[in-house]
């Protein structure tokens, strides 16, 4: 509710999406449940909160594996951000939901390869399910995303000069 309304403020506004997505990883960690937390995030922001929600679910998820590829084959995410997301299969494509979720898969990614964007993206698409109606190019750019904010200032031609041809 603070973020709703400072929205006005110009130094709200310029870290808003940061803020949310604090408030997303805080909100997972209080409630330590996916679904219930997704239901606690808003739109504001840029839909922050849902991103960082599904980074701390995923990043959990994955970490104590033999390998995120290894799991992968045997659990995607998308029955999860299905079910988080609480509406009928038919209609993922249209919920804003399903997007943003499988974007802060790529920010999970992310963290479990060390922000190694190659094998991030690689993670992105062997994350879809054969058929599936999640969209590869929400989780690209979650795993961009963090890549520029950890490039930024060292790297500024990342991910031009690294990352593979497709």
């Amino acid at each position: 509710l603070a973020l709703e309304e400072g929205t006005n403020n110009p130094r709200v506004l310029r870290n808003c999406h940061q803020f949310t997505h604090a408030a997303g990883k805080a909100a997972y960690e209080k409630y330590e449940d996916f679904p219930k937390t997704v239901l606690e995030c808003t739109s504001v922001c840029s839909h922050g909160c849902y991103h960082a929600v599904a980074e701390a679910y995923f990043t959990e998820k994955y970490k104590n594996s033999d390998g995120a590829k290894k799991l992968l084959k045997d659990q995607s995410p998308e029955a999860d951000i299905i079910k988080a997301c609480s509406f009928p299969v038919s209609d993922v494509k249209n919920n804003f939901c399903t997007g943003d979720l499988f974007h802060g898969v790529g920010h999970a990614f992310m963290v479990l390869t060390k922000n190694n964007l190659n094998e991030s993206l690689k993670l992105c698409n062997a994350s879809i399910p054969q058929r599936s109606l999640l969209d590869p190019k929400a989780c690209y750019f979650g795993a961009f995303m963090i890549n520029s904010e950890v490039n930024r200032s060292t790297h500024p031609l990342s991910p031009c000069d690294t990352v593979d041809e497709k």
